[in-house]
């Protein structure tokens, strides 16, 4: 049976965090997603259109290498592959590129190799990803990073790792080999060792450690390139956690040497069944560099939720070490601005959804607005309906509210979603943005108008197909995109 969730009026769009990026938060179209609310400006793992740069390592899989869905015995190796084919044109350029993603694990990463007889402490994992340009074009504007290199397919290794896990010692885990890092206060990935101890004490405290190579994807070379970081996790209290961070980073770029220390400390708490907050602060070197906040409220019932969520850029952030501040070398300076954002939903009925917010982004000194990093107010409302059009039907309609200094707009957006056969979604809709981001490219638009088609087909459980296709009105032209994707969960 196909699980449906009520839709907004657009589909969810990833916001590019891009790593240490200002790319404006409204990139959201006119998503009010679903129990959440914009996602942090803090660092993280780049996000992209074709979740490209740091696939998502075990799509769904269960913490149980031994056992799936409904108690079924999982398979040794099992993951993802994802093929996708792009097709992308506008006023005299077009572009043909192919990408194919792997993302494997051999047993539990969590638990190593686990099966209904026999556990052993090994594991291991690989994310991957080729990318080829098809038609070999360059010099346009649908030119990406991978299109500086030569030749036309390019590889890039994410995770390649194996690991030796513990119940009884008290090293609880060694990790050798590329892996990633995402609980740290900056996304990180290196070539080295990671180590984290068993619990320790009433408070459940764990200690880490890890270091190497750093790996920087999109430079020609890594040569003094290095990090080290400790971390300390624990839950001195019932219903909370809190997490400390150190990470040191040296890089050797073209422009100079860079190296420094930033600290974290991270607090988690639920209060109670309804209400949970949590709060990070960094800072880098001896300044503070940011904070982040967010509380949720859900009823008992799981029918209705808000969310608000803070964000605070301190100082301005120059060139530091990649890891620290990904796109000083290519967008200058990261000025220092605030982000805060209000989400609710609530169940009327038990067809009818209600959702609104509002999202507003200030940059410190107005004489620091420009491309990515905007002044600008969001207010949204969305009405969902489950079969209104028939059973299995969505129907959804969003009124947006966009206040900046360049401009004043009000917007509708709908999605219409019906099922085509027992495993199959056609949707169609329009939604519109003052300001989107294109997660391939890394390029800002305006004014943005997009209307789109998809057509998602659940072959079977283990493989899906789905196409789209989108057009996008912009104020500085036209752009037309195909997207076809196959999926394999193995």
């Amino acid at each position: 049976m196909r699980l449906r969730t009520p839709r907004a009026a657009a589909p969810c769009r990833a916001v590019a965090e891009l790593s240490a990026s200002s790319l404006t938060l409204f990139a959201l179209g006119a998503c009010a997603a679903v129990g959440g609310s914009a996602p942090r400006e803090r660092l993280g793992p780049p996000a992209g259109a074709l979740a490209s740069d740091v696939p998502a390592t075990s799509d769904g899989a269960s913490t149980d290498a031994g056992v799936g869905p409904a108690g079924q015995s999982r398979p040794l190796v099992h993951g993802t592959f994802t093929t996708r084919a792009i097709a992308r044109r506008t006023q005299g350029a077009t572009d043909v590129d192919l990408w194919a993603f792997l993302s494997a694990d051999v047993g539990d990463p969590e638990g190593g190799l686990r099966g209904a007889t026999r556990r052993t402490p090994w594991s291991a994992r690989f994310v991957g990803r080729l990318h080829a340009d098809v038609d070999g074009d360059d010099g346009d504007q649908f030119d990406g990073l991978d299109d500086r290199n030569d030749g036309s397919v390019v590889g890039r290794v994410y995770d390649a790792w194996a690991a030796w896990r513990s119940d009884d010692e008290d090293i609880a885990l060694v990790r050798l080999g590329r892996q990633s890092e995402a609980a740290t206060p900056v996304f990180l990935v290196w070539d080295g060792v990671r180590v984290e101890s068993r619990p320790l004490g009433d408070a459940n405290v764990v200690l880490g450690a890890y270091g190497g190579a750093s790996t920087h994807q999109f430079e020609s070379s890594n040569d003094g390139d290095r990090l080290f970081g400790l971390w300390a996790e624990g839950r001195p209290w019932r219903g909370g956690s809190v997490r400390l961070d150190y990470v040191h980073a040296e890089d050797e770029r073209a422009i100079g040497a860079f190296e420094d220390d930033l600290f974290g400390l991270s607090v988690r708490h639920r209060f109670d069944r309804a209400w949970r907050a949590a709060a990070a602060f960094t800072t880098l070197g001896s300044d503070a560099r940011d904070l982040d906040a967010d509380a949720t409220w859900t009823s008992a019932d799981g029918r209705s939720s808000v969310r608000g969520t803070y964000y605070e850029l301190f100082e301005t952030q120059s060139a530091n070490p990649l890891e620290f501040d990904t796109f000083s070398e290519t967008l200058f300076d990261w000025f220092p601005f605030r982000r805060a954002g209000l989400l609710g939903w609530t169940m009327l009925g038990e067809r009818w959804r209600l959702e609104g917010g509002i999202d507003a982004r200030d940059v410190d000194d107005e004489d620091d607005e420009g491309r990515f990093n905007r002044d600008v107010r969001r207010l949204h409302v969305t009405v969902s309906a489950d079969d209104l059009l028939g059973a299995g039907t969505t129907v959804a309609v969003t009124g947006d509210d966009w206040q900046s200094d360049a401009r004043d707009v009000q917007s509708l957006g709908a999605t219409v979603t019906a099922p085509v056969g027992p495993r199959a979604d056609v949707s169609v809709g329009t939604y519109y943005a003052a300001y989107e981001v294109d997660l391939v490219l890394g390029t800002e638009r305006e004014d943005v108008r997009t209307w789109f088609a998809s057509w998602t087909l659940d072959r079977a459980e283990d493989v899906s197909f789905d196409t789209a296709y989108a057009f996008q009105d912009t104020e500085f032209g036209e752009f037309h995109t195909v997207r076809v994707t196959l999926r394999w969960r193995f």
